[in-house]
């Protein structure tokens, strides 16, 4: 469940610390950015309460968001799974509250998450804390009325996980989850680029992924495409769905290793190319692709394999 409120008309006490404590951190990220003026003009202008557009409060039990690919609602994903490192590092659904305030370009959110995967209210355990700063540039409407024809937004989302190995949300023992995220998308193309890191006392891991799509007609036939990069400081740090993946494969749960089996290793390369049917508009969707993987496991050696697969989703 969640519940999302729209607090920008609320006067109360609370609500107006809490946004003011946000838009203080706003305009101190501006003054530390001054030095770059001189070179690409006035990078963050200064904002006060009245330039605040939308602020609201969410609460619930749902995805946290850690870059595109993640943050995306799985009917409208690309592709048939999700990339290694989202499945290894990317916190699972949990129990949070968080707040927002966003202009036209500019947003930032801060929140706390439950570290039980419980669907009841949690006790005991500090859980685990996000902070996110995302910027908007090109054609934007915020109104839900009207389409977007152009978007493109850089963010940054950061996570502490105060509860370390004792978490049923973010596995590894990882205790700092950071995700660089850069999504573009027109008419006809979208692109997510997502650069993630995951640190603990046992293991760093980081990763990148690039996923596009272009429509060959609208909203019926579209080219996919993905590449991946992991890697790990430990010989066998990653782990990694291989086969064929299963019914759970776009699922948001911690460790999500959900193939025919799984292979571990210290670096990690695939590319994945197909072509999407849409019926229904969304509904239903048809799949067909390739991909090539590698992996350098922890005896040096480097396992590489094609995997060819065709795919019927159907939403309901």
């Amino acid at each position: 469940f969640r519940l999302t409120l729209d607090v920008l008309e609320h006067t109360a006490s609370v609500h107006n610390a809490i946004q003011r404590g946000l838009l203080s951190l706003y305009n101190g990220l501006r003054t530390g950015m001054q030095f770059l003026e001189p070179v690409t003009g006035e990078l963050l202008p200064e904002a006060s309460l009245n330039e605040i557009e939308s602020a609201h409060v969410r609460f619930g039990k749902y995805r946290p968001r850690f870059g595109s690919q993640y943050t995306t609602d799985p009917v409208l994903r690309l592709t048939p799974y999700l990339s290694q490192m989202v499945e290894q590092i990317a916190p699972a659904n949990a129990l949070g509250a968080q707040y927002m305030v966003r202009n036209d370009y500019w947003s930032v959110t801060t929140g706390l998450f439950a570290s039980e995967e419980s669907k009841h209210i949690p006790v005991g355990g500090p859980g685990m804390f996000h902070l996110g700063v995302g910027y908007n540039f090109g054609t934007v409407d915020l109104s839900r009325d009207k389409s977007i024809q152009e978007f493109r937004e850089l963010r940054a989302d950061y996570y502490r996980n105060f509860d370390g190995e004792d978490s049923e949300v973010v596995d590894n023992n990882l205790e700092h989850l950071l995700a660089l995220s850069f999504l573009a998308a027109t008419d006809d193309t979208t692109l997510y680029i997502d650069a993630l890191m995951g640190n603990g006392p046992d293991l760093t891991t980081w990763g990148l992924n690039i996923t596009g799509g272009y429509w060959l007609k609208q909203d019926f036939l579209q080219l996919v495409g993905m590449y991946q990069h992991s890697n790990s400081d430990k010989e066998d740090g990653l782990s990694v769905n291989w086969g064929v993946p299963g019914a759970l494969a776009q699922t948001t749960q911690a460790s999500n290793y959900n193939a025919s089996f799984q292979r571990n290793g210290s670096a990690y390369h695939a590319l994945y190319g197909g072509m999407n049917m849409y019926l229904q508009e969304n509904r239903c969707r048809l799949g067909l692709g390739v991909e090539y993987r590698t992996l350098e496991e922890a005896d040096g050696e480097k396992y590489g394999s094609w995997m060819g697969q065709c795919q019927a989703v159907y939403t309901f």
